[in-house]
């Protein structure tokens, strides 16, 4: 509603009417009975977490205007940090007839990297990625061919940065026939200020 008028003051000597009395009593009954704005609350008034509902969003100056809702997460058990390795985060890309690259989605962080062929391609980038994405990469072949990726040595945009590699053109790779195994967790972004985004192993 917004601030409350000052009524005029009353007068020594004159009759106080009903109305006048009533139209005061009204205007701060009716401004406190749900037409309280930001009007009425004081700048920098700090109020207490506590005395806003959880389902309440506070935006930041950046924010569109518009209806959000906010879902508190649940906290895991003391002590743990866990992971959804379920299928709602989890992404399967069959590598059959892939050359050197093959692309990722944002929306999960497990790449269950399959083979039914029997190509082993080396693998030297993968497209897709945001900066600060994480993935692990997770193979599961079947078949006569190897998974492979290799470390590249120079900033090449899309490329595998692994950890320690004791050469230029290392390889990472799961050997043919129902082997199983991880290649490796990454996060993309530009770690090394080179101006290009690759994939860094954590």
């Amino acid at each position: 509603m917004g601030l409350i008028t000052e009524p005029p003051d009353f007068v020594d000597g004159n009759d106080l009417l009903a109305t006048e009395l009533n139209t005061v009593k009204e205007r701060i009954y009716d401004e406190f009975n749900g037409l309280i704005d930001d009007t009425n609350v004081k700048s920098g008034a700090a109020i207490g977490r506590t005395k806003v509902a959880d389902t309440a969003l506070v935006q930041s100056n950046s924010v569109g205007a518009g209806l959000q809702t906010v879902t508190r997460p649940t906290a895991p058990s003391a002590g743990a940090w866990r992971l959804d390795t379920t299928t709602a985060d989890r992404e399967t890309i069959n590598l059959d007839g892939v050359a050197t690259t093959f692309v990722v989605a944002t929306t999960s962080r497990f790449k269950l990297l399959t083979r039914t062929d029997a190509n082993s391609p080396t693998i030297t980038t993968v497209t897709g990625g945001t900066a600060g994405l994480v993935i692990t990469l997770v193979c599961d072949n079947s078949g006569a061919g190897s998974i492979v990726i290799a470390h590249t040595n120079t900033n090449l945009l899309n490329s595998f940065k692994f950890k320690n590699p004791v050469g230029a053109a290392e390889t990472r790779n799961v050997d043919a026939t129902d082997d199983r195994g991880t290649l490796g967790t990454f996060v993309y972004g530009d770690l090394n200020g080179s101006s290009t985004n690759q994939w860094w192993e954590l």
